[in-house]
């Protein structure tokens, strides 16, 4: 095809652009000739004019015009004769060496015909050859290149254009389709609009583009938007995959532009047929690669371009510059559909869709809007929105139509779905009559009606498939959202209701329901339908919500009772607060939206779900991020009349809304077809936030009066407020607390607390000035209680209490103001004040440490020890504790003495002598001493004090393990022996696993018990004096923790040895096939706790066998395994368990290594095994095993049955590698079918869940 003349190069070459862009239209004709190219380099643009060669070519010859090996390339762009040629020839002679010009070719190049009356073309080249050691040399001018192009039209298309030269019809550069194409919208597509979701399918196509001759297919909505996303996928390859391939690509029209390519063999094209250019792709396809581009009209097996998600679509729409709301909207609408997109968002004219012509097929299914075709229920009411025609002919007509290109439905798996119900809307809308409105009435009043009635949990088990209780969602949603259009988009869809108007047919629809205002289950069953049919006729739906609020608003309750779903509790209320929240954009709802979810709050009882009332009226009133179009003003206003409306809450939304520094927020869903407000919402700027936000605080301090615990929340978040505010709230808490009647300790406490943590933090940018806390101090100082055990308890309420201006010098300045704070309550010497002090504060122990640094006189020490246990309360005795060990580091041995006799003078009992001892160090003196009393105060000692961590294994530290254990404390006798526990004996050991399991509910043992057990049981594995069959039984009776460990366990060692051991486990857990009569008493037994708990043990320990018999590393002794499998299914047989006995042999197997020889599971022996018994059961029990194997796994949004097909095809390949196995072979076929099939359900789930977000 000739596009471009030489004639046409040689005015072109005139063009001042010519000289930049001359290297790139050579380049793009190498590219587009040579098959292998090692090297290259022609800088063109601002780049062509740098030093040197203006091209470097290393590349597979293709006759006639790419040279064979290296070659270096000049280009003339200002004439082509004798004496221009010869001075470039010249010049790059003399700048290559003779040995480098054996070995390359040099080209000469320019755009002009050879003109030279005295000098031939090909006598001038002949004669530079004999005269220069150049390996040859090639001028090529205009009337070569002229030929070079016609035998590559692509480039020769896409120069036609950019020399503005008129193109043969019928054949067009990827260029030249791609703006085309885009600008058919508003906004030219991008790239990232046609590949969204489709990167894999992009990857796919490149690498089929590049493979060479053949056909490659893909199907879209329409042919065209192949073609694109094909050009999208080149355009974003990399940059020399990208020109490689644009050079070669040729979009065709029309039969014949594509029968004259079909006969130019050998060019290396790349073909996109179209429109009647297909009639010929199957010729194409044997010369180049070709795109066979398809609609939904035309059969095709596979190539189906994936559908983005919504989310996906919108993010790619947003690359155009569309705001989020905006693209949000459009992906939605469109159906994420490029060919609807283009209706909506298209740029001039815009056709209407085909379909339209069959208009009233649509009509119910754009009433009911989806639905699922396995629900009698569904297709039963679609049936009833059917005028004249049975259900079964309606939907074979429908599946013509989801088969058309640019289809108004999708069918997936057995779900019906408008695919863009705003554009079916539009086109068909005008359609509806009366009697379809009258059908879909009845039918809306139907679906809404319905409850959830709650699960008997007695009742007989059904399959909600085969017995559903309600219509599906997807009915539900569609039919919400066909009201909501009715309400929202009757203008624009030129819908007509003769008597009424749209809004108003559809809020009387809603407030016909049945009950709706007296019932709260049918406001509760709506769910996620409820946010659409708020929008639509939000009248009815808030009239029905205040009757259910009045007065104590019992009748509303039931919104907050909750069902413990399978991962976290779901609660009908949060449907509630979602369809509020979306209503609450509107200003003209927000007020009554903010009483109804403050009544909400007052009765909500609270739970774990996250989502309460209270959080969703702060996030639509909250200053910095209203979720509201409502102005400042008018948001102000509803804050107000809400706290007057339900006062009750009044304080609790106060206090959310104050500001707060790092505060977070979450937007709220939006109406989804409503303005709302939006086109007249104000800005929010900054003064308008602060305006909220000291309105907020000036209710706060108007409130806050009004009990004293509201003052302790506010003093928690004074941090956050402006200075000014600040100084109000200081001042208004001053006259507050010199004047009120109530408590004030707590709020002085809280106050006394701030002031502390600004001094330890005064160098950060957040603590308040010098000033502030000077006038915080003083306040601190003249309200603080005049009774010194009220003034100083707060320095006690903690071990560790924040009292100086750093954290490194804190301890010793606390330890100084304690002491004497101590001397001031002592002050007079009366022992109630300090017994006062020490029953008020919160760590009486720190009392005591303060007693002993004011106190070093032993006497006084006995005397305080004495007062405590004297006083006897709680506190008072654990200061007594402190004291008893402070005496004896204060006297050591002299202690001992004093407290036996203290104890004998005073009467005390061995229980509280044992509790006086609690606090001494624990090391062998202390023990020693304890065991020298009597025997009741060594046994109760042993059985309270804290098990430290011993440190050295000494048989002082051994015996402390045993006393823990004489005193029935084998957990505490397992932590304390952790780091000693080489020197433990193995009978103690043993001793200590076996009382283990005697404690109440021994195997919930927490994680860090569990670790000390596996401790001791790797201890044991060291061991010689252990004997294996009491290991395997403590393994056995811990099996529960053992199963969580990665330790090879002797249980399953011996299992894999002793198949009657084996077999016992067996009859244990399963019964005979042939089950006996079985008398009453045996029924007992089986039905009593001990015995289901050792079923269940020995399941576990049956269940993670996983050792192969014979096996040792990836080696599996065949001998071994084949007498062990025969052996266990000779005991099963005996003991009529031959089909489990199977089972669980299959299972084991399922756990063989791979074969080292060919890397295929499974190994060889159990290769030979599988085909040597070639038992049904065996392999049934592998191939449930290998699917229970996988264990959980993780899936990102819409992946589909990816991770699948990956497994069937590993587990294809091993079939093929162990094809000399045949029933191996096989059984890894079938579970390569079976992830072949998962696969397919994953991808159905995944284009399912597309449709329920679009």
């Amino acid at each position: 095809m000739k596009w471009i003349t030489a004639t046409d190069l040689h005015h072109w070459a005139a063009r001042l652009s010519a000289r930049a862009d001359f290297p790139e239209l050579i380049a793009d004709l190498i590219r587009a000739t040579a098959s292998e190219i090692e090297s290259f380099r022609f800088p063109s643009g601002n780049k062509a004019q740098v030093r040197g060669f203006d091209g470097w070519l290393q590349a597979t010859g293709v006759a006639p015009y790419v040279p064979d090996g290296l070659s270096v390339w000049e280009f003339g762009a200002s004439g082509a004769n004798a004496s221009k040629a010869l001075s470039d020839f010249d010049k790059r002679s003399k700048e290559t060496s003779a040995e480098r010009q054996k070995e390359t070719t040099l080209v000469l190049a320019s755009p002009y015909t050879w003109d030279d009356p005295r000098t031939k073309l090909p006598d001038w080249i002949a004669e530079r050859k004999e005269t220069s050691d150049w390996k040859d040399v090639i001028f090529l001018d205009g009337v070569q290149i002229e030929d070079w192009l016609q035998l590559c039209p692509s480039v020769s298309a896409r120069c036609a254009a950019e020399m503005q030269l008129r193109p043969l019809e019928g054949a067009q550069s990827s260029d030249e389709f791609w703006r085309e194409f885009t600008c058919r919208f508003k906004i030219p597509l991008n790239e990232d609009v046609l590949l969204c979701g489709r990167e894999a399918q992009a990857d796919e196509l490149l690498q089929g583009l590049l493979r060479g001759p053949g056909s490659i297919q893909f199907a879209a909505d329409a042919p065209d938007e192949v073609i694109a996303f094909a050009i999208a996928a080149v355009r974003k390859a990399d940059w020399e995959t990208r020109l490689y391939l644009e050079s070669r690509i040729l979009v065709l029209d029309t039969p014949h532009a594509a029968r004259s390519f079909a006969r130019d063999r050998g060019r290396n094209h790349i073909f996109f047929p179209r429109l009647q250019a297909n009639a010929v792709s199957g010729q194409l396809s044997n010369i180049g690669p070709t795109l066979i581009a398809l609609g939904r009209d035309q059969p095709s097996r596979k190539g189906f371009l994936n559908r983005p998600s919504a989310h996906e679509f919108a993010k790619a729409l947003t690359s155009l510059g569309l705001p989020d709301d905006e693209a949000d909207i459009l992906a939605r609408h469109s159906g994420r559909c490029i060919v609807v997109l283009a209706r909506q968002f298209g740029a001039g004219h815009i056709s209407q869709p085909v379909w339209v012509e069959q208009g009233h097929t649509l009509i119910p299914a754009i009433l009911a809007g989806g639905w699922d075709g396995r629900s009698k229920l569904d297709c039963d009411l679609v049936k009833s929105l059917i005028a004249d025609e049975d259900y079964a002919n309606f939907e074979s007509g429908l599946r013509k139509l989801a088969k058309s290109q640019d289809p108004p439905i999708d069918s997936e798996g057995p779900i019906w779905k408008i695919r863009a119900p705003v554009d079916a809307f539009v086109h068909l809308a005008h359609l509806i009559g009366k009697s379809d409105l009258d059908r879909l009435g009845i039918a809306a009043r139907k679906v809404f009606s319905e409850v959830d009635i709650p699960t008997d949990p007695d009742a007989p088990f059904i399959l909600p498939d085969v017995a559903p209780m309600k219509h599906s969602g997807w009915l539900r949603d569609g039919i919400a959202n066909t009201l909501l259009q009715i309400a929202v988009l009757s203008e624009q869809a030129d819908v007509n209701i003769p008597g009424t108007n749209p809004q108003k047919w559809v809020e009387e629809l809603v407030a016909s329901i049945p009950g709706l205002a007296s019932d709260h289950r049918l406001i509760a069953s709506m769910k996620s339908e409820l946010w659409m049919l708020m929008e639509a006729a939000p009248r009815p739906l808030l009239s029905a919500l205040e009757e259910l609020l009045e007065g104590d608003g019992e009748k509303a309750l039931g919104f907050f009772s909750t069902d413990d779903d399978l991962f976290s509790p779901t609660s009908p209320h949060t449907y509630v607060l979602w369809a509020l929240e979306t209503l609450a954009w509107d200003p003209r709802h927000l007020e009554q939206v903010s009483r109804l979810l403050a009544k909400l709050a007052k009765i909500d009882p609270g739970g774990r779900t996250t989502n309460r009332p209270i959080k969703s009226l702060r996030t639509i009133l909250l200053s910095w991020a209203p979720n509201t179009h409502a102005s400042l003003e008018h948001r102000l206003r509803v804050i107000d009349k809400t706290i007057e409306a339900v006062p009750e809450i009044g304080w609790e939304l106060l206090m959310s809304l104050l500001p707060r520094s790092h505060d977070t927020s979450s937007p709220t869903r939006k109406p989804k077809f409503r303005d709302a407000g939006a086109s007249d919402q104000e800005i929010l700027t900054n003064g308008k936030v602060w305006s909220a936000q000291n309105f907020v605080i000036e209710r706060a301090l108007e409130q806050v009066t009004k009990s004293s615990s509201r003052w302790i929340d506010l003093i928690d978040r004074l941090n956050d407020w402006p200075a000014k505010q600040r100084a109000s709230a200081f001042s208004a808490l001053d006259n507050w607390m010199s004047s009120t009647d109530q408590p004030v300790k707590a709020v002085w406490s809280a106050l006394n607390d701030l002031v502390h943590k600004h001094l330890a933090f005064a160098h950060t940018e957040w603590a308040m000035s010098r000033d502030e806390l000077a006038t915080l101090q003083d306040m601190v100082h003249r309200h603080q209680a005049n009774d010194a055990v009220e003034r100083f308890s707060w320095l006690f309420k903690e071990w560790s209490v924040q009292v100086g201006t750093s954290f490194d010098g804190n301890d010793a300045e606390l330890k100084q103001l304690r002491a004497q704070a101590l001397v001031d309550v002592l002050e007079g010497g009366h022992h109630e004040e300090f017994f006062r002090l020490i029953d008020l504060v919160g760590c009486p122990e720190a009392v005591a440490v303060s007693l002993l640094d004011i106190t070093t006189d032993p006497e006084k020490i006995s005397t305080w020890l004495k007062a405590s246990v004297c006083h006897g309360t709680s506190p008072a005795i654990a200061c007594a504790r402190v004291l008893s060990a402070g005496g004896r580091d204060t006297l050591g041995d002299e202690w001992k003495q004093r407290l036996i006799a203290d104890a004998a003078d005073e009467g005390w009992s061995t229980d509280l002598v044992a509790t006086l001892l609690l606090n001494w160090p624990d090391n062998e003196d202390t023990w020693k001493y304890v065991a020298g009393l009597q025997s009741g105060v060594n046994d109760l000692y042993w059985a309270r004090k804290y098990p430290f961590g011993l440190e050295s294994p000494t048989p002082a530290s051994v015996d402390a393990v045993q006393n823990y254990l004489l005193a029935s404390r084998p957990t505490a006798a397992l932590q304390a022996s952790h780091r000693i526990i080489g020197a433990v004996p193995s009978s103690i050991l043993l001793a200590m696993l076996r009382l283990l399991l005697e404690a109440d509910d021994p195997l919930e043992l927490g994680q860090m018990t569990d670790y000390y057990v596996e401790h001791v049981f790797q201890e044991l594995d060291k061991r010689q004096d252990v004997d294996v069959s009491v290991l395997a039984q403590m393994e056995y009776a811990y099996f529960p923790i053992m199963q969580r460990r990665p330790r090879k366990l002797v249980i399953h060692k011996l299992m894999a040895q002793d198949p009657a051991f084996y077999m016992s486990l067996i009859q244990s857990v399963f019964g005979p096939a042939t089950k006996p009569e079985e008398t009453t008493d045996s029924d007992a037994i089986e039905n009593s706790e001990p015995q289901r708990a050792k079923w269940r043990n020995d399941y576990r320990v049956l269940s993670e066998f996983h050792t192969i018999p014979g096996q040792n590393g990836n080696a599996i002794d065949y001998d071994q395994l084949i007498a062990w499998v025969q052996e266990v299914r000779r005991l099963g047989a005996r003991e009529d368990r031959v089909a489990i006995t199977d089972l669980y042999i299959g299972h084991m197997l399922a756990h063989a290594p791979k074969d080292n020889d060919d890397d295929a599971w499974p190994q060889v022996a159990v290769r030979k095994l599988l085909d040597s018994l070639n038992i049904e059961d065996i392999e049934r029990g592998i191939m449930t095993e290998r699917y229970n194997m996988r264990g959980a796994y993780t899936k990102s949004l819409y992946e589909g049955g990816k991770q699948e097909r990956e497994l069937a095809r590993q587990y294809r390949e091993w079939s093929r590698a162990t094809s000399v196995y045949p029933a191996t072979s096989m059984m890894l076929n079938r579970i390569a079918e079976s992830y072949e099939q998962d696969a397919l359900r994953e991808d159905e789930r995944a284009e399912l869940d597309k449709l329920r977000d679009t």
